[in-house]
C-alpha cells in the first residue's frame, strides 16, 4: 500500500464538482460521518449488513474506512463522498455501494484515496450518473472492482461554466496488485476524463481487444469505449521491441507515440525509448523505422490458400467450425448452405428449410396464401423440423435466439467492416481473439423493398404479431439490431452451436453433473445450501426461464399486465398495496407452494445467503442460455439461468446477463417493494425491486428440521407462537401479533383497533376511534388488555394480552439488548438473566405517506395519563430502551404477554 501511495501521492487535488464540503469530511449516504456513529455506521440509512460477521466503521485516527459484507443504498444523490486527505478504504469479502436516484453517483472521491482489499474482495458500484467520481487520485489494490452506471463508469471530474460542460481531466486512476482486477461498465463511457490511467504489476487492458488508455479515456481507435465492459488485469504480455504503445505490432503509430512524447505526452514515456540510450529522442524514430524494414523484409508471413485461415477466421478449410466467441457463445464459421465463410449461402423464408426463387406469401408453405392466414409454428423454431441449421445440419445447431444475437452484438466484440475473398461483410471478434465473418446480402422479398446489407433470422416469432418474425441487422443501420420481417421474405441463416456434445440425445444437465437423469424437475441437495428445485418454476429443464411472476401472485400472465393496475395484491396505485406479510414463505401468496404444493417453497434472505456462502459460482451456459452455476460443497449442482427481469408493460431488461429471482420476503424499507436475489458474472447480492415487476422464482424445499429460531436458541421447536420465560413476571410471546415466527414484523394496528390498515392510512382521518382529529378520541379506559380493543386477545384469545407498561419496563431494566439481523431481519434480541431470549424485529411504524424503520416499536395496553390521544409504547433500538408516549393512530407492532 505505501508503493502505491508513493505512485500517485502527487496528485492531492481539491476540486469537488458536485458539493462544497468543509475541509477533511466524509460522507455516508448524504450522512456526515461523525464520532458518534463513526464506530457502526449502519445507523445511518441505506447501511445495511449483508451477513453477520460484516461491518462498517471509520477510524479517524487512522482515516481508514473499513466494510466488510455491507452494501450501501444511497437516496441523497452520492453513496459515499469525502475530501479527507489520504483516506484509505479496506473492502473485506463482498460489498455493494449504489445510487441509483435521478444523477446519482456511487463514490465521489475529492482527495486522495487507497481502496485495498483485505483477502479476496469485491467491491461492486454503481450510480444512475456515475459510478466512481475522481475529482484527486485514487489507488486501487488487491481489489475485484465492479463499477456500473447508466451513463460513466469511472470518470473524472467535471464542471459546467455558463451552460458548457467543462471537463476538467483532474482524476487519476493508479491500480497495482496481481489479484486486482477492474471492470467497468458505462452506458456513455466506461472510463472517460481522466488525467491519466497508471497500471503497475503486469496490469493491462485486456478487454476490449484494441483498448487502450488515450485522449483521458480508455479508447478503442480514438473513441472512448461505451456500453462495453473494460477490463483491467493482470496478464503476463511480451511486446516486440518497437511496440511503444504496446498494442502487439511495430508500425507508424508507434513512431507517432516517440514523437507525441517528446513533445510532452506522458502516456508512453516508459516505453518510449526504444535504443535503450537514457533518453526519448530522433534516434528512437530511427530504431523503429528500422525494425519496420527489417521485419516486414526478413520474415513474410507464408501464404495460405484459404481466405479465412489469412484471416484468422478459421483454424483450418474444413469449414464449418464452430468458433468459440466466448460469451457471445458458439457461433458456425459459415450461413446455412454456404461451404465457405464468404459464401452467402441460402436465403430462407422464416420456418421454411429449403431456398426457393420467390419469397412472396403466395409461395410461403406456412400460410393459405395470404399474410393473414398463417400457421402457429410456435413462438421459438429452434430445435424444430422448421430450423433449417437443425434441418440441414443436424446434432445441437440451431438457429440462434434474438437474446443470443443481442448477446454477440453486446459481448465486448469489435465489429469492422470487411471485404473476405472479394466478399464485403461484418467481422466480429471477441474478446478472446476469434473472429466470425458475416457476409452481406440483401433481404430477398417480392412483395415489399428492403434495403439493408444484410439480415439474418433468429428462431423467435415476434411477441404478438403471428405474421412477423424477429430478424438481426448485421451492421445495425436502423438503431437497434433487432427488427420484425414478414415471415414470407428470404434472409439467411447462420447456426449456433449450444455445447460440444457429441450425443444429441445426450441431456446437457445431466451431461454437466447438474442433474441425475433428464426426467426434470429434481431435487438438488446443495448441503449446506439447503434443498434445492433443479429448474425454475413453469420450466422443463434446468436451462429454461420458465414462468415470470409479480411478488405475491401465484400465476404467471401476458408480460404487458405487469403494471399496478393489473397487480392483484393493490388497490390500482403503487401506494396502495396490501400487506400480505412481511415473508411470504409457505403462505398462499408464495408461488413455490401454490403451483407446487408442500414442502416447496420461496427462498428467503437466509437460504439465498447460505447458497452464496457455501458454494463456488461459475457464470456458465447452457443451449446458449447464460447463468450461474452453483457448485456446493458435496459435489452437487444448480443451474440459474439468467432470466432477467420484466418491467411495465411488458419490457425485458438483463436478458441472459443477469440472474435476477424472487425471494419471500418484503422490503424492510418500502412496502410496494421485495427483496431479489441478484447475481451475474461479477456477485451476488440482495436487493429490492417493486412488486409489481416480472421476476423468475426457483423453489426451494422448506427445512423442518432447522428452524432460524431454534437453531438460534429461542424456541424449542418450530410451533410458534411459544410463551417465553425472561424472568421478568410476565411470559412474553415469541412472535408478533399476526406473524409467524419470530423474525416476522405481523400486523401493524392503531391503539384499540384491531384490524391491519393499509400502511400509508395511519392517520388521524382514518382512526375508527376518534372523529377525525386528536381532540375527538374516545376513551377507552386507562388499559385495555383482556377487551374488546386488545387485538391479542382478540387474535390469539385464552390469557394473551397486550402488555402493561410494567411489563415493559421489567425487560429493559432487566434484561441485555443487542442490536443484530436475524434471518435477514434487523432487530433487538432480548436476553433475560435466566438466559432465556426473544428476537423483537425493528420493523417501525406506519404514520403518513412513507414507513418508519430502524426500531422496535410496540405498544402497551395502557393510554397516557396525560393526554387521551396517546398511548404508551416500548421503543428500543440500537443506542435506546425506553417507555414513552405515541399518538394513537399511528401503525406499531404488538408482542402479547401471559
Amino acid at each position: 500500500m505505501i508503493r502505491l501511495f508513493r505512485f500517485f501521492s502527487f496528485c492531492v487535488l481539491t476540486l469537488s464538482a458536485f458539493i462544497t464540503m468543509k475541509a477533511q469530511e466524509l460522507y455516508i449516504c448524504g450522512t456526515k460521518v461523525t464520532a458518534e456513529n463513526c464506530k457502526n455506521l449502519t445507523v445511518i440509512d441505506g447501511v445495511t449488513l449483508t451477513k453477520r460477521n460484516g461491518a462498517a466503521i471509520f477510524d479517524p485516527k487512522s482515516k481508514t474506512l473499513a466494510l466488510k459484507n455491507v452494501e450501501l443504498v444511497d437516496k441523497s444523490g452520492k453513496a459515499i463522498q469525502h475530501d479527507i486527505e489520504g483516506l484509505t478504504v479496506k473492502v473485506s469479502e463482498t460489498v455493494l455501494v449504489q445510487s441509483n436516484v435521478t444523477d446519482g453517483v456511487g463514490i465521489v472521491l475529492d482527495n486522495v484515496t487507497i481502496i485495498e482489499g483485505v483477502g479476496t474482495a469485491t467491491l461492486n458500484v454503481s450510480g444512475s450518473a456515475c459510478g466512481l467520481l475522481l475529482n484527486a487520485g485514487m489507488g486501487v489494490s488487491n481489489l475485484n472492482l465492479n463499477v456500473r452506471s447508466g451513463k460513466f463508469a469511472i470518470s473524472g471530474g467535471s464542471t459546467t461554466s455558463g451552460k458548457e460542460l467543462v471537463k476538467l481531466y483532474k482524476g487519476i486512476l493508479a491500480a497495482t496488485g496481481e489479484e486486482t482486477v477492474i471492470k467497468a461498465l458505462g452506458t456513455t463511457g466506461s472510463i472517460v476524463n481522466l488525467q491519466s490511467l497508471r497500471l503497475n504489476d503486469g496490469l493491462a487492458i485486456t478487454d476490449p481487444a484494441g483498448a487502450a488508455f488515450s485522449n483521458h479515456a480508455v479508447c478503442i481507435g480514438k473513441l472512448p469505449v461505451k456500453n462495453q465492459i473494460v477490463t483491467i488485469q493482470y496478464q503476463e504480455q511480451h511486446y516486440p521491441k518497437g511496440d511503444v504503445n504496446h498494442d502487439g505490432k511495430v508500425d507508424i503509430s508507434d513512431v507517432v507515440a516517440v514523437i507525441n512524447t517528446m513533445a510532452g505526452d506522458t502516456t508512453f514515456k516508459a516505453t518510449s525509448d526504444v535504443n535503450a540510450d537514457g533518453d526519448t529522442n530522433i534516434s528512437d524514430v530511427v530504431a523503429i523505422i528500422n525494425i519496420m524494414a527489417n521485419g516486414g523484409e526478413e520474415n513474410p508471413e507464408p501464404e495460405q490458400p484459404d481466405a479465412a485461415v489469412v484471416a484468422g477466421i478459421c483454424p483450418d478449410n474444413h469449414h464449418p467450425h464452430a468458433i468459440d466467441m466466448g460469451y457471445g457463445g458458439r457461433w458456425a464459421c459459415c450461413n446455412v448452405g454456404a461451404s465457405a465463410p464468404w459464401e452467402t449461402g441460402g436465403q430462407y423464408a422464416w420456418g421454411e428449410t429449403e431456398p426457393k426463387e420467390k419469397y412472396d406469401w403466395s409461395t410461403y408453405i406456412h400460410c393459405d396464401g395470404d399474410y393473414y392466414k398463417c400457421h402457429d409454428l410456435g413462438s421459438d423454431i429452434s430445435y424444430t423440423d422448421y430450423d433449417p441449421a437443425h434441418v440441414n445440419w443436424g446434432s445441437l445447431w440451431r438457429m440462434p435466439s434474438d437474446e443470443q444475437f443481442m448477446q454477440l452484438f453486446q459481448s465486448g466484440c469489435q465489429k469492422d467492416s470487411t471485404v473476405l475473398n472479394g466478399v464485403p461483410g461484418m467481422t466480429y471478434t471477441a474478446t478472446n481473439g476469434n473472429s466470425i465473418f458475416i457476409p452481406f446480402a440483401t433481404v430477398r422479398s417480392d412483395i415489399e423493398e428492403i434495403e439493408v446489407k444484410t439480415a439474418y433470422w433468429t428462431s423467435m416469432r415476434h411477441s404478438y404479431i403471428p405474421n412477423v418474425a424477429r430478424g438481426f441487422y448485421v451492421d445495425s443501420s436502423m438503431g437497434t439490431p433487432i427488427q420484425g420481417f414478414n415471415r414470407c421474405v428470404g434472409c439467411m441463416v447462420r447456426p449456433i452451436l449450444d455445447e460440444n456434445i457429441e450425443d444429441e440425445n445426450i441431456d446437457p444437465a445431466v451431461f454437466f453433473n447438474i442433474c441425475p437423469d433428464k426426467n426434470h424437475p429434481h431435487i438438488i441437495d446443495m448441503g449446506k445450501a439447503g434443498k434445492w428445485l433443479c429448474c425454475n418454476l413453469g420450466a422443463a429443464n434446468p436451462w429454461e426461464y420458465g414462468d415470470y411472476y409479480a411478488w405475491g401472485e401465484t400465476e404467471p400472465k401476458d408480460k404487458r399486465l405487469y403494471t399496478w393496475a393489473d397487480y392483484k395484491l393493490c388497490d390500482g396505485t403503487r401506494d396502495g398495496c396490501e400487506y400480505v406479510g412481511n415473508d411470504i414463505g409457505d403462505t398462499s401468496y408464495d408461488a413455490a407452494h401454490a403451483v407446487l404444493g408442500s414442502p416447496w417453497r420461496l427462498p428467503g434472505f437466509e437460504q439465498f445467503n447460505l447458497l452464496g456462502e457455501h458454494c463456488e459460482m461459475e457464470w456458465f451456459s447452457i443451449k446458449g442460455i447464460y447463468g450461474q452455476l452453483f457448485k456446493a460443497e458435496n459435489g452437487n449442482s444448480i443451474f440459474m439461468p439468467a432470466a432477467g427481469y420484466g418491467s411495465e408493460h411488458g419490457g425485458t431488461e438483463k436478458l441472459n446477463s443477469d440472474c435476477l429471482y424472487w425471494t419471500s420476503l418484503m422490503s424492510p424499507t418500502f412496502p410496494f417493494a421485495a427483496y431479489y436475489f441478484n447475481t451475474d458474472a461479477g456477485y451476488y447480492n440482495l436487493l429490492s425491486l417493486s412488486r409489481v415487476s416480472r421476476l423468475p422464482v426457483r423453489p426451494i424445499v422448506k427445512d423442518t428440521t432447522s428452524d432460524p429460531a431454534v437453531t438460534a436458541g429461542l424456541c424449542p421447536d418450530s410451533n410458534h407462537p411459544h410463551e417465553i420465560d425472561l424472568g421478568t413476571g410476565k411470559k412474553w410471546a415469541c412472535c408478533n401479533v399476526g406473524a409467524r415466527t419470530p423474525w416476522e414484523y405481523g400486523g401493524f394496528y392503531a391503539w384499540g383497533e384491531t384490524d391491519v390498515k393499509t400502511y400509508w392510512t395511519y392517520n388521524w382521518d382514518t382512526y375508527s376511534l376518534c372523529d377525525g382529529t386528536q381532540e375527538a378520541c374516545q376513551a377507552l379506559g386507562n388499559n385495555i388488555a383482556g377487551t374488546g380493543y386488545d387485538v391479542a386477545r382478540k387474535e390469539w384469545g385464552g390469557s394473551w394480552t397486550m402488555p402493561s407498561m410494567a411489563d415493559c419496563q421489567a425487560i429493559i431494566d432487566d434484561c441485555t439488548f443487542e442490536w443484530l439481523i436475524f434471518n435477514g431481519i434487523e432487530g433487538a434480541k432480548v436476553t433475560g438473566k435466566n438466559g432465556n431470549s426473544i428476537f423483537i424485529p425493528g420493523a417501525g411504524y406506519r404514520w403518513g405517506a412513507l414507513p418508519h424503520y430502524r426500531q422496535c416499536a410496540y405498544w402497551s395496553a395502557e393510554q397516557s395519563a396525560d393526554y387521551a390521544y396517546m398511548a404508551n409504547q416500548m421503543l428500543l433500538d440500537d443506542t435506546q430502551h425506553k417507555v414513552n408516549e405515541a399518538a394513537r393512530c399511528i401503525g406499531l407492532l404488538i408482542r402479547p404477554v401471559k
